[in-house]
């Protein structure tokens, strides 16, 4: 099965719900499903980890994809219209 798994979680971050976001799609992959995480774009001055799967201790066996949010006052809007356009 494909899935295309959204988040509006900020990857990397310490928050609880990008772990589960990030340990949810390893245990799909896992399971033998092509997973695409699809995430928006972090803002400029957020931190910037070079390996968001070491950082979460995940195996590189789903893909990661940022998408833009149209820089719109209402991120959120930007990044739906975003994900659904992918």
């Amino acid at each position: 099965m494909r899935i295309v798994y959204l988040s509006q979680s900020l990857i990397p971050s310490r928050t609880a719900n990008s772990v589960h976001v990030m340990k949810m799609c390893q245990a799909f992959a896992k399971n033998g499903h092509e997973v695409v995480l699809l995430v928006p774009r972090n803002p400029p001055g957020e931190v910037r980890i070079a390996d968001p799967f070491a950082y979460y201790d995940v195996e590189r066996c789903f893909t990661l994809e940022r998408t833009p949010t149209l820089g719109l006052v209402g991120r959120r809007f930007g990044y739906a219209l975003m994900a659904g356009r992918k």
